[in-house]
């Protein structure tokens, strides 16, 4: 991968994880219970996918059009890894050393939303009690659980960057 590419798709990922992490800061500050939003993460993960794409497509500009497939996917997946690397680190430093209560706080805030989707879906009294007690066990913001969703959002982002990778890559062709 040439420096120029690697240049862009660091710098474009450094400043998605510093956005999201200041986007983090003021739900903080202003509501912490807007970190459980799903429409809230939603647009994140959203606007990665679209980072991805941009980076991708200007890296393919800056060299006349061309660009190979390891180039392209290069493009598309390091903005996006460090994007969500980065905020993962802070939210895992933010609930796990100097606010545990707020930790605390969104797990109850998410228990209750598991409940309530539930019970929407019409699961039985045993299965939500169960779901309950075992989402009750479990620390949404353990290195464990956050390295596990930070795998599966950069595999599921890694998915997307390979359409990505593939409808943007162009050969120069080969004058003979």
């Amino acid at each position: 991968m040439n420096d120029t590419i690697k240049s862009i798709a660091l710098k474009n990922g450094f400043i998605a994880g510093i956005t999201i992490i200041l986007l983090y800061v003021i739900c903080y500050v202003v509501n912490v219970e807007l970190l459980t939003n799903f429409w809230f993460g939603l647009t994140i993960i959203i606007a990665l996918i679209v980072l991805g794409f941009v980076t991708t497509a200007k890296c393919k500009s800056l060299q006349d059009g061309y660009i190979s497939f390891r180039e392209a996917f290069s493009a598309y997946l390091i903005p996006v890894a460090i994007g969500l690397l980065l905020p993962m680190i802070f939210l895992y430093v933010l609930f796990n050393f100097i606010d545990l209560e707020a930790a605390e706080m969104l797990k109850e805030i998410g228990l209750e939303k598991t409940e309530e989707i539930m019970r929407r879906f019409g699961a039985p009294e045993s299965e939500i009690e169960k779901a309950m007690e075992q989402a009750a066990l479990e620390d949404s913001y353990s290195i464990k659980n956050i390295t596990l969703q930070y795998a599966f959002t950069v595999l599921f982002c890694g998915i997307l960057g390979l359409i990505a990778a593939l409808s943007m890559k162009k050969k120069k062709e080969e004058l003979g």
